[in-house]
């Protein structure tokens, strides 16, 4: 009887540190106490994370500025990315948000090419986000795809430039290439 408690007191804390973080999106949606508890409960089941965890990956989304439909369609991608050797919530989530919000890539697609590149290459999870922080915006004004990006800054963790040696590796050259293609 203690852990059904216990189970009910962490479910219910999770919601409401959700619904803290709700603001009313543009299509003027909110997520009922009862939607976030039911894909809580589900999300935590399928992917053996905590309620308060999944609330994390939930809080942490909404805060980055994600809207509700947005928020409810990155939660399993952000729970796979999770699962891997991310174990930190807020840089899992951050980095899905922010490769969705600079490149406009599915939640989806975005996390199986980062899994992919993680299982393929040495680049860790901080170098990754990194490499990515200091790149990412030289690559969407460059028309730079994301798959090519994650390919690159995998490569260069490879041949041991990492994480922001990479993206400012990376800046630099697109810099240049452009400067050169003005003349």
């Amino acid at each position: 009887a203690r852990a059904g408690v216990d189970a009910f007191i962490e479910l219910d804390s999770a919601v409401r540190k959700v619904m803290s973080a709700q603001v009313i999106d543009p299509k003027n949606l909110q997520m009922s106490y009862e939607d976030l508890s039911s894909a809580i409960k589900q999300t935590s089941l399928e992917y053996n994370i905590s309620f308060e965890n999944v609330g994390k990956i939930l809080y942490e989304l909404k805060s980055a500025g994600l809207s509700v439909q947005d928020t409810m369609d990155a939660l399993h991608p952000a729970a796979q990315l999770f699962k891997t050797d991310i174990n930190d919530i807020n840089t899992a989530t951050r980095l899905l948000a922010g490769v969705y919000q600079n490149f406009g890539v599915s939640f989806q697609e975005a996390t199986s090419s980062m899994i992919y590149v993680l299982n393929q290459s040495l680049v860790s999870v901080d170098d990754l986000t990194n490499g990515m922080k200091h790149a990412s915006s030289i690559a969407k004004v460059t028309g730079t795809s994301f798959d090519f990006l994650l390919a690159v800054i995998g490569t260069l963790n490879d041949k041991m430039l990492s994480g922001g040696i990479a993206g400012r590796g990376f800046r630099q050259l697109m810099i240049q290439i452009a400067q050169e293609s003005d003349y």
